[in-house]
């Protein structure tokens, strides 16, 4: 789900997790303190990677926040319109059926995009929910055949899975697939240039040419 935001607005503070929700918020730095202790299925070194052997199959909730730097990479190296400026606050629960892990949860940040219509920037809130599994590379083959058009269908190798690659996958699919400051934005005028959503130009409408009137006559059948 996708929320226009006004430009001069700050973005809004994530809120400290409530109590007695069975979710647990951590920042890298309560990561580092915590050492990879026992109790935590996370490796410190990222808040998105977690260890195999401690995903259990009582079904375990937390939330964390991960930097945008490498979602706005991919971002960077496709034709999108959109960057995000804020990090991603990500609310997850794992649990695992013998070796299939699943994991289901919800994604949060804001980003800033240029309108294809009137050129402006604007911001949107973003907030999408996700599911994914992870099965093992060596048990994934007539699996992943049988389910190759389920998406959330995923494979793991090692002693260790990272989902950041997967979350930034799901994070850039809810960006609309053109920028938009509103669905009505009146854009540019073809004439004078001006933002037609702040002012009124008073330029003339192009007529229409009218050579082309016989097309706009045509029915097309299906064959």
């Amino acid at each position: 789900m996708i929320r226009e935001r006004d430009p001069h607005r700050a973005p809004a503070q994530t809120p400290p997790a409530a109590t007695g929700t069975g979710i647990t918020r951590h920042t890298a730095h309560d990561r580092d303190a915590l050492g990879g202790g026992a109790a935590e299925p996370y490796d410190p070194r990222s808040p998105m990677k977690l260890r195999v052997e401690r995903i259990t199959e009582e079904p375990q909730s937390c939330a964390f926040s991960d930097p945008v730097a490498d979602v706005n990479a991919r971002l960077d190296s496709g034709a999108h319109d959109f960057r995000f400026v804020g990090p991603l606050d990500v609310e997850l629960t794992h649990y695992r059926a013998a070796d299939d892990l699943f994991f289901d949860g919800r994604v949060r940040s804001a980003a800033e995009g240029t309108c294809a219509r009137c050129l402006e920037p604007f911001l949107l809130d973003v907030d999408e929910a996700f599911e994914f599994v992870l099965t093992p590379v060596d048990a994934a083959g007539d699996a992943a055949e049988l389910r190759a058009e389920d998406l959330s269908l995923s494979t793991y190798a090692g002693d260790e899975v990272d989902l950041a690659p997967l979350v930034e996958e799901q994070t850039i699919l809810a960006l609309p697939t053109r920028a938009l400051c509103r669905e009505d934005c009146r854009g540019l005028c073809p004439t004078c240039g001006v933002n037609r959503n702040a002012e009124a130009c008073g330029c003339a409408e192009k007529a229409p040419d009218p050579r082309l009137a016989v097309l706009r006559g045509l029915k097309v059948g299906r064959a």
